[in-house]
């Protein structure tokens, strides 16, 4: 019979979840905090993508081009491929300014993702501790009902002998119905607390067992977490506030492009081919200053700022 009872309880200590498991599960399966880990995914992507932007760029293309009515000294279908090479040489420190924009975006990401954490994690703790307080009320019901339900049947036993009134054996009664109703509102409260912390925790809650913590003397004190990522917001957006205003400066850019083309048609002239380009190679630099535009970029940085 004891070997039996044991295989009986030893399960409910091994299913038992101390807060820790809770909180150590959460940190992979919480909606929120793997939603924050993909936002600063993304972030990082973003600041990938920024330093390259200072790197050339190479295209391939071509085209395919059919005239009805051609020039006499014109083919009247010409195809072409081409490749071109293009470098950003200065965009008014845009390019430096963006990546500076995108470091502080990570940077804010990454504070964000462990605000999220701590956050989530307090709301854990939380229920968890609010579920142990709600189950210690009931057992004090629990208990205080089977006080009741003893008073009661004693209480109608003296009824039978004539020894209580029925007001009294009412009165009991009306006490015990009470208990009984406290009992399934506070049976209904743990549940409702539990469904919350199901969905926080990221998996099925079941018994608890009784954890506590560890006091730890703190020296210093540190910010929090969604302080710094506020402050790093604030240098995204200074940064920001530089990229809108780099467009007042000059832009250069310089490309190179090497062309070859072909003809279907080509025409001739006294039955001798005209000659036709066959392939070129052009270099391209440009120039642009941005002279006036009706404070149209600088209320762009002033709301920025």
């Amino acid at each position: 019979m004891f070997r039996y009872l044991l295989l009986f309880i030893v399960p409910l200590f091994l299913y038992a979840q101390s807060l820790k498991s809770l909180l150590e599960y959460a940190q992979s399966s919480n909606e929120l905090i793997a939603s924050q880990k993909l936002l600063s995914e993304s972030k990082k992507s973003e600041l990938k993508s920024s330093e390259n932007a200072l790197y050339p760029t190479v295209d391939l293309g071509g085209f395919y081009k059919r005239d009805d009515a051609p020039n006499p000294i014109l083919p009247g279908t010409t195809y072409s491929g081409y490749a071109t090479v293009s470098l950003d040489v200065y965009k008014g420190g845009a390019m430096r300014a963006t990546i500076r924009q995108k470091e502080d975006e990570l940077l804010s990401s990454h504070f964000n993702t462990e605000a999220t954490k701590n956050s989530i994690e307090l709301s854990i703790v939380e229920d968890f501790y609010n579920i142990k307080s709600t189950e210690a009320q009931l057992r004090a019901r629990e208990e205080a009902s089977k006080a009741v339900a003893a008073q009661l049947e004693r209480m109608k036993q003296f009824f039978q002998a004539s020894l209580a009134t029925s007001d009294d054996v009412a009165r009991l009664q009306s006490a015990y119905d009470a208990n009984l109703y406290e009992i399934d509102s506070i049976k209904f409260q743990i549940l409702s607390l539990k469904r919350g912390l199901e969905v926080k925790v990221g998996q099925a809650i079941g018994q608890l067992d009784a954890s506590a913590f560890k006091k730890l003397d703190s020296i210093a004190d540190e910010e929090l977490v969604a302080i710094q990522a506020l402050r790093a917001t604030k240098k995204s957006l200074l940064s920001a506030s530089k990229v809108i205003e780099s467009y007042y400066y000059p832009q250069i850019k310089v490309a190179d492009t090497y062309s070859l083309y072909g003809y279907a048609d080509e025409p001739t002239f006294g039955n001798i081919a005209i000659e036709q380009l066959t392939h070129q190679n052009e270099i391209l630099a440009t120039l642009n200053v941005r002279l006036y535009d009706f404070d149209l970029l600088s209320e762009k940085k002033r709301a920025v700022i």
